[in-house]
Formats: C-alpha cells, structure tokens, sequence
C-alpha cells in the first residue's frame, strides 16, 4: 500500500512540472522577471562555441513600456544584457514569441505547466556581419 502511495505522489508531483506549449498567451501573461528554470534537460544538443553561448544564470525581465513590450535578458557569467522592444510577433501555433531590434532578434518558446507558472526557453542571435552569435536561455516566472 506504502509502496503504491509512493508511486501515486511522484506521477502527481510529475504531471505538474510537465510543460506544454502557452497557446493564446498574452503579453499580460509574460510580463514579469524571470530566473534560470534549473531544468538539466532544457540545453540537451547544444555545444558552447564562439556563435553559440548557453546563459545558465539568465535572468529575464519583462515589462509594458508605452504599450509595448520590453524584453531583457542579463546573463552575468557571460558578461552578456541585452534590451530588446516591440510588440511579439506570435507565430501561427500562437506559443512562440518573436521579436527584433537590430542587429538582435528574440524567438522563445512560451510554456505553462498545471501550476500555471509560465516558462520561456529559446534564445536571442546577434548578427555580426554575416554570422549570427545566439545566447539560449531557459527561464521560469518568478
């Protein structure tokens, strides 16, 4: 029965930290500040290099300025802040956030989980000439 019991809490304590994809959001929805979301898994596949850097101490914020809105992103390991506004563009599936303000360019992946917390994962690319730098980042509200 202990055993059984055991089992049922972890399925439970799962379903809740499971992600799906924010369809809908609104920028009410995302405003806030952010912190690193701690999730190992969320940088799987990427190689740090001079064009792609991983921001594991990212912190975001977001907030209305005028109607718009302004994203920034500080990631003081790497020495990298960025400041980004406008309004987001969302794509078609109506999850992800998309935004430029040159020579930067913002895609992110809007989550939520059945805590209602909202998560974003995605990454900022500069364009230096021809190439693109991009910064990944994986945040949750605080």
């Amino acid at each position: 029965m202990l055993l059984l019991l055991g089992v049922l809490l972890v399925s439970c304590g799962k379903q809740e930290a499971e992600w799906s994809q924010y369809k809908g959001y609104t920028n009410a929805d995302i405003i806030g500040s952010y912190t690193n979301s701690n999730i190992t898994e969320a940088f799987e596949g990427l190689t740090e290099s001079a064009f792609c850097h991983v921001c594991y101490d990212a912190q975001v914020t977001i907030a209305n300025v005028g109607g718009k809105v302004q994203f920034d992103l500080k990631s003081p390991n790497i020495g990298f802040t960025v400041s980004l506004q406008g309004s987001p563009m969302v794509d078609d599936q109506g999850f992800l956030m998309q935004m430029t303000t040159m020579p930067f360019e913002l895609t992110a992946s809007v989550y939520t989980n059945k805590a209602n917390e909202v998560r974003l994962h995605g990454f900022v690319r500069k364009k230096i000439g021809m190439d693109y730098i991009n910064y990944y980042f994986d945040v949750i509200k605080n």
